[in-house]
C-alpha cells in the first residue's frame, strides 16, 4: 500500500509539473516564505542592522551551509567507497549483513520484526539504566574513508616510500 501511495504522489508531481500547474510542494513553500517573510518585517521593525553585522550573519550562515553540505558529501563518499570495496574487510562485512537480512526478511514477518525492534527500543532503559544509545550505521560508515581521506593517505604512502627508496641508496653509497 505504501509503495503505491508513494508512485501516487511521484506521479502527481510529475503530471502537474507537465501540465504547468503548481505542486503542492511549490504551494507550502509560498506560503511558508510569505509567512516567514511577515514575521520579519515585524521582528525588523524595532531594530536596525549595520552592513558589518549583516555581512557576519550571512557568513555564519555560508559557514554553517558548507559544513553540513560538506558533512552530507563526505558519508556519500563514504557509501560509495563502501560499495567500491576500498576497505574489503567492511564492504564484505557490510555484504554479509545485507544477505543475512535478506534471508530473515524472508523467513520472518517484518510484522514480528518492528514488534520486537519497538519493543527493544522502549524496554532498554529497564533492562539497563546505564545503556546510551549509539548510532551503528554512521559509526560504520564513520571507519571508511572519504574520498579526501583516501587522496591523503595515497599522498602519505608515496611520500613514505620516496623517504625508503632515498634511504636505501645511502646506505648503498656509504
Amino acid at each position: 500500500m505504501v509503495p503505491m501511495f508513494a508512485a501516487a504522489v511521484i506521479i502527481y508531481e510529475f503530471l502537474a509539473r507537465w501540465v504547468g500547474f503548481k505542486s503542492f510542494e511549490t504551494w507550502i513553500l509560498n506560503t511558508e516564505s510569505q509567512e516567514q517573510l511577515h514575521k520579519d518585517e515585524d521582528s525588523d521593525e524595532g531594530e536596525e542592522f549595520s552592513l558589518t553585522a549583516k555581512m557576519k550573519m550571512v557568513m555564519g550562515v555560508c559557514q554553517t551551509v558548507q559544513n553540513s553540505l560538506d558533512y552530507v558529501a563526505s558519508y556519500c563518499e563514504r557509501v560509495k567507497n563502501l560499495f567500491n570495496w576500498t576497505i574489503p574487510f567492511l564492504s564484505f562485512m557490510a555484504a554479509t549483513f545485507l544477505i543475512t537480512g535478506t534471508i530473515v526478511l524472508y523467513f520472518i514477518p517484518l510484522r514480528w520484526l518492528i514488534m520486537i525492534w519497538g519493543i527493544n527500543k522502549f524496554t532498554v532503559k529497564l533492562r539497563n539504566p546505564d545503556y546510551e544509545e549509539n548510532q551503528e550505521l554512521l559509526n560504520f560508515l564513520s571507519r571508511l574513508p572519504s574520498d579526501v581521506e583516501l587522496n591523503q593517505m595515497r599522498i602519505i604512502s608515496k611520500d613514505s616510500s620516496k623517504s625508503k627508496r632515498g634511504t636505501l641508496k645511502s646506505r648503498r653509497h656509504k
